[in-house]
């Protein structure tokens, strides 16, 4: 596995910013280049989701989740400039490690996905593990992709377990 301790402007693409068409081999997505493999994933996230708009099965309204159109999506939940800027500062300061391989079978995994597959597991394993945190049960913490156990306390700003 490729990981990517240490890359500058990794936010950046994560939740802003345009996505490029086509797949993992596809011309304009350069994988190794965390923000631009997650500029195409949200992208990707965003056109998937309203797409499948009419077998979204949770409670919880899609409008919450995903916005009313795909724009509204990248802008008001996939895209937040300061948490791409923080994302990148994570990467960059080893808080956070970025696996390049996770994140093509992310993308190939969303783009191949059927309706009821991606509302089942959002493009499977390879995209919950593309990014993952270093910070130890205990250690200070802003964003959940800082901690090993994806959970960043809100109230003591500490990673913890539970």
């Amino acid at each position: 596995m490729a990981r990517v301790v240490a890359h500058g402007g990794f936010v950046a693409t994560f939740l802003a910013l345009v996505a490029c068409p086509g797949g993992s081999d596809g011309p304009g997505v350069d994988f190794a280049d965390p923000i631009a493999a997650k500029r195409a994933i949200a992208e990707l996230m965003c056109e998937t989701a309203h797409q499948c708009r009419e077998d979204y099965p949770y409670i919880y309204p899609f409008e919450a989740m995903f916005g009313d159109d795909v724009a509204d999506c990248l802008a008001e939940y996939i895209i937040g400039r300061e948490e791409l800027e923080r994302l990148d500062e994570a990467i960059r300061d080893g808080r956070t490690e970025y696996d390049v391989e996770s994140a093509i079978g992310c993308y190939d995994s969303l783009r191949d996905s059927d309706c009821g597959r991606f509302w089942m597991d959002y493009g499977g394993q390879d995209c919950r593990t593309m990014i993952t945190g270093t910070q130890a049960d205990g250690q200070p913490c802003e964003y959940a992709w800082e901690c090993l156990a994806d959970y960043c306390d809100p109230i003591s700003k500490l990673c913890r377990t539970d």
